[in-house]
């Protein structure tokens, strides 16, 4: 694993693991209060958005390690790195999404049409 390429990714992507990391100190003070489904939902897309980018920098470097030591293709390394990245985005962001619907939209208030005007 090549440190330049771990430390790199740290410097450049701090504000994304200060942002996550805030979420999920956030969802967790809303878990111990409230302690409903949104609440962990939220908690749990965090966590996972959080862990995909400290793991994006761990299979970069690892990608790069394969392609030097072991002489897997680019297409192949790159597949790998893309792949695991892709699904620990989706699947928070999915739960992201569905704390949110959860919360705002299926509990919100009905709309309630006027009452009509009857002829006189």
């Amino acid at each position: 694993m090549d440190i330049s390429l771990v430390t790199e990714n740290l410097i450049n992507h701090a504000p994304y693991f200060v942002a996550w990391g805030l979420a999920v100190i956030l969802g967790a003070i809303m878990v111990v209060r409230i302690g409903s489904k949104p609440e962990k939902l939220f908690l749990t897309g965090s966590c996972l958005m959080l862990g995909e980018r400290l793991a994006s920098f761990l299979l970069m470097s690892y990608g790069a390690s394969l392609l030097r030591e072991q002489g897997v293709s680019v297409a192949s390394s790159a597949l790998a790195v893309t792949l695991v990245s892709g699904l620990l985005t989706l699947a928070g962001f999915v739960c992201l999404v569905w704390a949110f619907w959860l919360r705002f939209w299926k509990n919100s208030p009905k709309q309630v049409e006027p009452a009509k005007e009857e002829p006189v």
